[in-house]
């Protein structure tokens, strides 16, 4: 065949199915390079099967006020902030799309309440159609941002593909009445937390609690989070950072809360110190739990390890730090399931090392001399041959 019987193809003639096979390819900022080459390729990659990829990140934020040769910024407006502008473009640009995306990142703070472009385009970003396809909601607080915060709170139950929604921003004193939705499986709050919480398919809660929060306050915020019903969660992480205002809440609640949670598979509890008590009644009620994390553990009685022997479908155990003034026994509790132990104590006990199962594969100790790490080595290879990982630290804590 001759040359002049070649047909040349433009590349914006390609087929549809090689389009994407090259689109998938290309990370994620190749991909938004890819989408300004022509319309067809742009409404290729912002279609249903590529938009998934994308982030629509909105910061209603105030922008700071530039200043240059004492003349401030062209944005400044009378009774206008120096960013008021910019948001009035971007309410533009909202109205103007037609494209609905799937993960959304807000940024709020008080001063654009009584903001007429910042209420305007959220308004604009919360419309019905543009809600059906959100799977992942993440909202910043920078500061407290009350009446556009429960303008998007009472939009989420329209939400009908919602999945993953992330409340962030540790301004304890903004509230929330009700959180519902019928579609969220993944739940993290920070500090705040709501009165109300109605999530009957939630699998995972990831909670943290500042106490260095501005305006935190233990009856809103610890005293809240113990009195959910959180019946259907699987998996639970708990993380209190301590701050220069002491715990308060009753400690009732907490035995309460824990011994609500019977169906819970994962839980991770990580604060400065969690009492006895707590532990008690997480192993007499928390019976399908396979992974246990808890970071410090405070014991006052000399069989309360025992209580772990409840625990029988547990297959991972960490306890970083036990302090005890008794010595730490490993024949103190029975766990047939278990593959990975870390242990951390001042007071363990290295001849008791045989009594762990023969299921176990990992095994992590944080001793408290090095005397006790060096009878460690010597001892596990001997007497644990099926621990294919095993690592003796000296802890820091101690």
């Amino acid at each position: 065949m001759s040359r002049t019987g070649w047909k040349t193809h433009r590349y914006d003639e390609l087929p549809f199915e090689i389009l994407c096979l090259i689109f998938d390819r290309l990370d994620l900022l190749s991909l938004k390079c890819a989408s300004l080459t022509c319309r067809r390729w742009c409404e290729i990659i912002f279609s249903g099967g590529y938009i998934k990829r994308f982030t629509l990140y909105v910061s209603l934020v105030r922008w700071p006020v530039h200043v240059k040769d004492g003349h401030t910024s062209p944005f400044r407006r009378h009774g206008e902030d120096a960013g008021d502008s910019k948001r009035l473009i971007l309410l533009k640009a909202v109205k103007r799309s037609n494209r609905v995306y799937r993960n959304l990142t807000l940024e709020l703070e008080d001063r654009s309440d009584c903001n007429r472009s910042a209420t305007g385009t959220l308004c604009a970003l919360l419309e019905p159609h543009r809600l059906e396809q959100l799977v992942s909601l993440r909202i910043t607080l920078k500061q407290e941002a009350i009446q556009l915060l429960e303008m998007v709170v009472k939009t989420i139950p329209a939400m009908s593909q919602l999945r993953d929604l992330r409340l962030n921003g540790c301004f304890s004193s903004s509230t929330l009445l009700r959180l519902y939705s019928d579609t969220v499986r993944y739940l993290e709050l920070d500090t705040i937390v709501p009165q109300q919480l109605e999530m009957p398919r939630l699998h995972c809660l990831n909670m943290q609690i500042n106490r260095s929060a501005p305006y935190y306050a233990p009856a809103r915020n610890e005293d809240l989070l113990y009195l959910l019903m959180l019946d259907s969660v699987k998996e639970l992480k708990l993380t209190i950072r301590s701050g220069p205002i002491r715990e308060t809440h009753r400690p009732i609640y907490t035995q309460r809360f824990y011994r609500r949670l019977a169906s819970l598979e994962t839980l991770t509890l990580t604060e400065n110190s969690t009492p006895e008590n707590t532990f008690v009644a997480i192993c007499d009620t928390c019976t399908s739990l396979t992974v246990l994390s808890i970071s410090s553990l405070q014991i006052i009685g000399s069989r309360v390890l025992q209580q772990l022997s409840r625990l029988s479908n547990l297959r991972e155990l960490r306890l970083e730090t036990i302090v005890t003034p008794y010595p730490v026994s490993f024949a103190s509790f029975n766990l047939p399931n278990l593959e990975s132990l870390t242990v951390g104590c001042t007071l363990l006990m290295p001849d008791t090392v045989v009594m762990l199962p023969p299921s176990l594969r990992k095994l992590v100790l944080y001793c408290g001399t090095d005397k006790v790490r060096e009878e460690f080595s010597l001892v596990v290879p001997k007497l644990l041959p099926h621990v294919s990982e095993y690592d003796f630290r000296l802890s820091s804590f101690y």
